[in-house]
């Protein structure tokens, strides 16, 4: 049973980074055509749309919690690891960004242990140090590598892991569905009044992709 589990939770992660791949693809496509700040708030809107009837069945309850701030904390640093991704794809190739941002779970452990007191367990260094060795030797570092591009995806990974460790902690006491209204209830609002500001009207291929993007 437990081997299931795992399996499950293994396949379970796999598909959302290779969502997340679909995803900056997309967020790639549109940025070109609309102002990235524009493109971030309709992601966050209309998931947010998504979980309305939800917010009005409950009344509001389920914004309930002792833990907004680490909800916002987990929140904030989604909204940073997108800003991570865009600006990193406007510099260096798509492959290399995605491969630094999925140094993540690399991270992981030493985010855990910083936050969460979480003792690293000693076969997790191998691992930690050969992931970031293997995007050095796969990357074949050089100037243009080694850039600020570079830099923003792998501060990307850095806020993917912080949202990865933030889940895990939240999951002990929150609904999934709370955890994921907050993400997209916060942003929404921090975003709104930047979006207003350079608002575009889009293309209905843009809007198709950033639709698309939000329902993946």
């Amino acid at each position: 049973m437990n081997i299931k589990r795992e399996n499950l939770a293994i396949l379970m992660v796999t598909t959302a980074f290779l969502l997340g791949s679909i995803q900056a693809t997309m967020v790639k496509a549109a940025a070109q055509h609309v102002p990235f700040i524009m493109l971030a708030f309709i992601l966050y809107s209309v998931c947010l749309l998504f979980y309305f009837p939800l917010l009005i069945r409950t009344k509001l309850q389920i914004l309930k919690s002792n833990r907004v701030p680490l909800l916002t904390i987990r929140a904030l640093a989604g909204l940073a690891l997108w800003f991570a991704i865009y600006y990193s794809l406007k510099y260096i190739p798509l492959v290399d960004s995605t491969l630094l941002i999925n140094l993540s779970p690399a991270w992981v452990p030493i985010i855990a242990w910083l936050a969460l007191k979480m003792p690293i367990k000693k076969q997790f260094y191998l691992g930690i140090g050969a992931g970031f060795l293997g995007a050095i030797f796969i990357l074949k570092p050089d100037q243009q590598v080694f850039e600020w591009g570079a830099i923003a995806a792998l501060i990307g990974g850095f806020f993917m892991a912080i949202t990865l460790v933030a889940v895990k902690e939240l999951m002990r006491t929150e609904k999934s569905s709370r955890i994921v209204i907050y993400y997209f209830l916060v942003n929404t609002i921090i975003l709104l009044p930047f979006a207003i500001k350079c608002w575009t009207i889009p293309s209905a291929f843009i809007l198709l992709l950033l639709v698309g993007n939000a329902i993946l």
